[in-house]
Parts: structure tokens; sequence; C-alpha cells
């Protein structure tokens, strides 16, 4: 399929850790397309190397301006993206605009990734096809061929194909009932199909070219599955239509059941896109922050000035350059001894003097207070802590930090206060705080970390502390039962994890409970004490955690 229509249809993404069913794999694809040139590309390429310009080491060497050429010109090529999951966003990005601009490449992307690792939406989306070598068998790889005869053949008759109409409308059915909302996806499943005729020697799509095209370049992107239609309301629908309407019917081209089209997509369908199907995950990354932002990090562009390193320019970063001229300095009498009089009065500068400068980017804090008012928490306990919030909110104020303010009791959250540096306001709403009602503990924890990842995004570092006993009663729907509000709220600390958000969970029992202890290991975050009519204990532990 990749040597038919090789720039038509992305190329291919090969799911696999380093392992010989993966090194087979590769070479077994590679020696199918060994008419085009592979050229390996890692994550750290640089601007210059990526799109082309200006080559500092040829440039310094030779002393005359040097310009490297763009990997995206010259000859078609097949490009092999090591490390997939790796690509910062923006270098993706560059290889998508190029993808949208007629390409003269084809894309071959390695994912080498954990669960929480994956590779940029944008490229995603651009490459029909999906390999996951994690689970295949190492004698179903090793005995495997590739067909070459009817490839020429296929060649010729692809630009021929004829689609039927009714096949299209089959596509949004099954693309609109399954969450894919780009129309590429559709454009791949067009092609595919077409050069799955073309090598059977047709001149026109039949139904089982679509449905194997739809379980090849749709399966790996679906987001959800329709709720089943119950067999009575679609028999009494049926019921309804004339002999005259099934007559016309039959003349049109019959249409392909939608359950035989969903049953092609779970075929050849990713084991974690099932399992996060069928336990009600979604597929949508809106809630997964992989970015970093809101992290304190080094930064190349911005923030507290640190000591520059040895580097090459490459459009991420700056040269520092006093730091390259102290570095080419203690060499120059050395270097001026082969150099000829008239250039004796330069300064001769190599790779290794350029200096990068290096900076610590810090982001302000966003503190999120999540406080359990419900009935499990006695009323003086509550006092306690609404006294441990007031001064910690005086000291983030004086830091200038934003605080936020949750409240969950009865059946749900409520979002009292969005971050602000108001301590008046605050402090008001603090005082009348109400108790009582059930313990919804995973509607707490999902406001916070919506809350959490929407300021993450804006470059702040959201911190949550949470003031709970943990003893969990209501679910997420707002049913009551202990065991599925647990079951919830520990789901929901997972996407904590996985975002990589810091929280402390504050134990506001009598005595150390449990359920806030294992609350505060689903989180991977601080366990503290609340001390016993002890506020201002309680805020200096918190702040020590904070720092």
């Amino acid at each position: 399929m990749l040597r038919l229509a090789p720039f038509d249809i992305g190329g291919l993404i090969i799911k696999s850790r380093h392992s010989e069913t993966r090194r087979i794999a590769l070479n077994l694809i590679e020696e199918n397309l060994n008419e085009f040139p592979i050229k390996k590309i890692y994550p750290e390429i640089s601007d210059s190397k990526l799109q082309g310009g200006l080559d500092f080491s040829e440039t310094l060497s030779l002393g005359k301006p040097v310009y490297r050429k763009s990997i995206f010109d010259n000859d078609p090529k097949i490009l092999k993206l090591m490390m997939g999951e790796r690509f910062e966003p923006r270098v993706a990005a560059i290889f998508a605009q190029k993808m949208d601009v007629k390409p003269n490449f084809l894309l071959l992307v390695v994912d080498e990734g954990m669960e929480e690792e994956e590779i940029p939406d944008c490229l995603k989306e651009r490459i029909s096809f999906h390999i996951d070598l994690n689970s295949m068998p190492f004698k179903k790889i090793k005995n495997f061929k590739i067909k070459k005869f009817g490839i020429s053949n296929a060649m010729s008759l692809l630009n021929k194909i004829e689609m039927p109409e009714n096949f299209y409308n089959e596509l949004f059915k099954i693309m609109s009932t399954t969450g894919i909302t780009s129309i590429r996806p559709l454009f791949f499943a067009v092609k595919v199909a077409s050069a799955l005729s073309a090598l059977r020697g047709l001149k026109v799509v039949e139904e089982k070219d679509l449905i194997e095209s739809i379980g090849l370049t749709l399966a790996h992107k679906i987001k959800n599955f329709p709720p089943p239609i119950e067999d009575n309301q679609e028999q009494n629908q049926k019921n309804k239509e004339t002999n005259e309407d099934k007559k016309e019917n039959k003349k049109k081209s019959a249409d392909i059941p939608l359950e035989l089209l969903l049953d092609a997509v779970k075929v050849n369908l990713p084991s974690n896109v099932l399992e996060n199907i069928i336990h009600g995950k979604s597929n949508n990354k809106s809630l997964v922050n992989k970015s970093g932002s809101g992290q304190n990090k080094i930064s190349f562009q911005r923030g507290r000035p640190l000591p520059s390193i040895n580097g090459i320019p490459n459009g991420r970063n700056k040269i520092d350059v006093i730091g390259t001229l102290k570095s080419a300095a203690p060499w120059q009498l050395i270097r001026k001894k082969t150099l000829s009089n008239e250039n004796k009065l330069k300064i001769e500068f190599r790779t290794s003097d350029i200096q990068i400068k290096k900076f610590k980017d810090s982001k302000n804090r966003v503190i999120i207070f999540t406080v359990d008012a419900s009935g499990s928490l006695a009323v003086g306990r509550l006092a306690e802590a609404k006294g441990a919030i007031e001064l910690l909110l005086a000291n983030a104020y004086s830091s200038r930090d934003l605080v936020a303010l949750i409240s969950f009791r009865g059946d749900n959250a409520e979002t009292l206060l969005t971050p602000t540096r108001s301590l008046s306001k605050t402090k008001r709403l603090l005082g009348s705080l109400p108790g009582g009602g059930g313990t919804p503990l995973a509607s707490g924890l999902m406001s916070a970390l919506k809350l959490s990842i929407d300021y993450s995004q804006k470059g702040f570092s959201p911190v949550s502390i949470i003031l709970t006993d943990g003893k969990a009663n209501i679910d997420l729907e707002g049913e009551k039962g202990r065991i599925k509000a647990l079951e919830d709220s520990s789901q929901v600390s997972k996407l904590f994890v996985s975002n990589r958000l810091k929280s402390i969970v504050i134990d506001t029992s009598q005595r150390i409970s449990q359920s806030a202890k294992d609350l505060a290991k689903n989180l991977d975050g601080e366990y503290v004490i609340l001390p016993r009519a002890n506020a201002h204990q309680l805020s200096n532990v918190i702040l020590n955690k904070l720092n």
C-alpha cells in the first residue's frame, strides 16, 4: 500500500519498543520501499538541519557563510522519525505543515512511548496506518512475507478507480458515530480502498475493499462507539416502510450495515483504545498536559540567567556573545601561529567556543484549596481548616500567588472562587462556607483537576491542597454508594499523576484516616495530618511543602 501511493497516505506509525520483532518489521518495510532513500531523524534535530539555513559550524570553520539545505528539499525520500513520541509539538508542526503542501516524503514514525507518551496529534492525524508490534508474536513477524506482484499494474489503474456514491455516505456515517472529526481519515480511507481494488485488478471499489480500508485507516483514530440500537426500535421502524418504498430501496445500491462497519474497526482497534472505551475513559487529550508549561524548567529564551553552556545555535536558543569571546580568547596565541600576517588581527573561533544562553523560567503559582464541607467533617474541624486557609491566603497574597477555592458537599462540587489575588473576597467566602451532606470526593477532585490543567496551560504552576477525611460516599454521577465513590475518586486521582500535577492531602479526621492516606498515595502527593486546634502549625507545614 505504501508503494502504491506513498505521498498521498502520509505514512506509517509503528508502536514498539526496541526488540528483534521491531528490527525484522522495519527491515521488511524498508526493503520493499528501496526505491526511496531513507533518512533517520531524531527529536533533537536543529532548525538549520530541519528547514535549512546558516550552518554555524561550517561557517566558523571556513570563515565564510555556508548554508545547509532543508531535509524537505530535493528528491522523494522516506523520513524515519525515531522516538516519535519525544518530538516537540513545534517540530512536529513543521512536518505537518510540509505534509499539507504536496509532500515529497513518506513518514515512517517509530513510537517507543509508554502509555502516557504519545506522538503529537498533528502527526497522527496526517498518517493513515498504525501498527502495534508490542503484542505481536515474534513467530508471526518472522515468517511474514510481502507479495510484490501486481504493483505496476495497480499503479496504472489507481487513478482510474471509481467509488460508488453510497460508500461515501457510509464513511461519513462511521466517522460521525465514532467521534472522528477530521476530514483527512476520510481521504485516507477512500485512497486505500481504491488501492485495494487496483491490486485486485478492478475499476470499481467493492464493499469488501471499503470494509478492509476502514479497518486499516480509521481503527486507531476513533474516540468512542455509538450506543447499541435496541432491536424492537429497529424492527418497528422497518415495519413502517411500505412495499413500494422497499422496491425503490432495492433499486438503489444497498447500504452497508453500521454494525458491519463497526466490526471492521474493532478488528484492528489498538488494545489501549478499546480498554479506554470499555471503561468509559475519554480519548480526548484535552485533560492531558504534556507540554510542561506551568513548571519550573530550563529555558533557552527567557527567565533568570544561568551560566551559559557549550552548544550550537538552532533557532531555539541565543548565543552568549561575551561568553563565546571569553571561551575563544585563551586560545588565540596558539591559533594565530597557523594564520598568515594579514589574518592575525582577526579573532579565530571554533565550534567548541560557542556558548549558549541558559535561563531558569519560573512560573507563578496557583494554589487551589479543595475543601470537604460534608457531614463527615465535624464542625470544629471545618473551623480549624478555615483558619488554616486564611493564614495560607495571607502568605499567598504576599508572594503574589493566585488562590482558588472549591467546596464539595451534598452530591456535587462547586467552584466558589476562581483563581484570584483578592484576600478579602476569599475570606468572606470562607466565612459563609456551609457544611453537611454527603461526600462527593470525586467531583471535588475533578473540579480541581480541570482548573489545574486550565491554568497550567496558561503558564502557571498549580498546586491542589485537598482538605478531607477521604471517606467518599457519592460518585461522579451524584449517586450514593461508598464502593463506586471510592473507585471514581481513585480514577480521577490517576489523572493528577498522568498530568504531573502537584497535590497535598490534609487529613481532617480526628485520627489518622486510612482513606485520606490512600488518596494521597493515589495522587502521588504529600500527606499532612491536621493538628487539632492548631491552624498556625498546619499553615506552616503546608508552606514548607510548597517551597
